[in-house]
């Protein structure tokens, strides 16, 4: 925490154009959380986002080095690396899935989530269905299949295991 509160200080005191400096300009305008808070909330991002980063190479690292012909080719040709990243995360993304409390009766697919009740999203299903994706199981990492322009990030937003945010309530 020390870490975090001298970092914390020293963008405070000479704000840079990065994610920190944004993070607590917004943070301490919007007022919403304690100073305590804010430091939790940005030392669980940099958790997070190092957990997650570790995962997803180590995973696209093994999918690539089942399929030893590819591995060979994003070694060989720069310009796969692009596909071959955004097909291994759809396949196997960062996040396997999203747990929160519904705000608000809802009905969804013929059901209904009532307010209180807590789901979890799967974004592994989300990423294979077969409704989306044309090839859910890809024969390749190195071309996002036709359906992937729908980003991870458009399943499962960045601050999707970030509590609380500044200025959303």
């Amino acid at each position: 925490m020390d870490y975090t509160e001298r970092l914390a200080s020293a963008r405070r005191a000479a704000p840079r154009e990065d994610f920190l400096s944004t993070y607590l300009v917004a943070a301490d305008q919007a007022g919403e959380m304690s100073p305590l808070e804010i430091l939790i909330q940005f030392l669980f991002v940099i958790v997070a986002g190092s957990d997650t980063t570790r995962g997803a190479l180590a995973v696209q690292t093994a999918q690539l080095l089942q399929h030893r012909e590819q591995w060979e080719a994003v070694c060989r040709v720069s310009r796969l690396v692009p596909g071959a990243v955004a097909e291994a995360l759809r396949f196997e993304p960062s996040l396997a899935s999203v747990s929160r409390f519904v705000l608000e009766d809802i009905e969804l697919d013929g059901y209904v989530l009532n307010a209180g009740q807590f789901m979890t999203l799967s974004t592994m299903s989300a990423m294979r269905d077969e409704k989306v994706f044309e090839a859910p199981q890809p024969s390749t990492f190195l071309e996002p299949t036709d359906s992937a322009d729908i980003s991870c990030s458009a399943v499962a937003p960045i601050d999707a295991s970030v509590r609380r945010l500044p200025g959303r309530s």
